[in-house]
């Protein structure tokens, strides 16, 4: 038998503030945090980020694969099942790699892979372009280079995010996952954001997790 990871997956482009509700939500639900590239092959991230370079989507594909098998590692290792939020997935993988070598549409998406563990919700949250844009300066001020390719495009290419964005979302239809859609105001603080996601995420009421499956 195996213990079961559930994952409830972070999504948005950079600097929507994907990072911050993942530590905070997995806080409030008790949950572990997780990122993919995780941080045991995220030292070699720079040398694949390129937005068109077929090394890059291979990197970012096999990052989903090493984050599932740690996942299934903790949770036999602390003898339980356990939930993860995770900043980033395959939903990113898809999105991005669609709107790299396909941008102009899809009439099918992919078939979420059976080997992968699929989340339970994938919360997709959306700021303003503006604002999201501002955060990147920031983020980079004083070090400019530190932008990768998608950065530099998704500064200047407003519609390209909300082309990834809505990827993200046909995968997930295509998949019947459910979707949180997160669109906080300006205004809202950090802790008011991870409380309105933590309430949407509530109202699925999802059944609690067998702490064992038989194989």
């Amino acid at each position: 038998g195996m213990y079961s990871p559930r994952f409830i997956v972070i999504e948005g482009l950079d600097g929507s503030g994907k990072s911050t509700l993942t530590a905070n939500l997995a806080t409030v639900l008790s949950a572990e945090a997780m990122a993919t590239p995780s941080h045991h092959i995220a030292a070699v991230r720079k040398c694949f980020d390129r937005a068109r370079s077929p090394y890059s989507r291979c990197y970012y594909l096999v990052s989903n694969y090493i984050l599932a098998e740690l996942c299934r590692r903790e949770c036999a290792r602390q003898q339980k099942s356990l939930t993860f939020v995770v900043d980033r997935y395959f939903t990113s993988t898809v999105a991005y790699n669609l709107c790299a070598v396909q941008p102009l549409g899809l009439l099918e998406y992919p078939r979420w892979p059976c080997s992968l563990i699929k989340p339970a919700t994938v919360v997709v949250l959306r700021v303003p372009h503006a604002t999201r844009a501002t955060r990147m300066q920031l983020r980079n001020r004083g070090a400019a280079q530190t932008f990768n390719d998608w950065d530099q495009v998704l500064q200047k290419d407003a519609a390209m995010g909300d082309r990834i964005l809505a990827h993200m979302v046909g995968l997930c239809n295509a998949n019947d996952l459910q979707i949180v859609h997160l669109q906080p105001s300006d205004s809202m603080s950090r802790d008011e954001v991870t409380e309105l996601a933590r309430q949407q995420l509530s109202s699925f009421a999802p059944a609690p997790a067998p702490s064992r499956v038989d194989e």
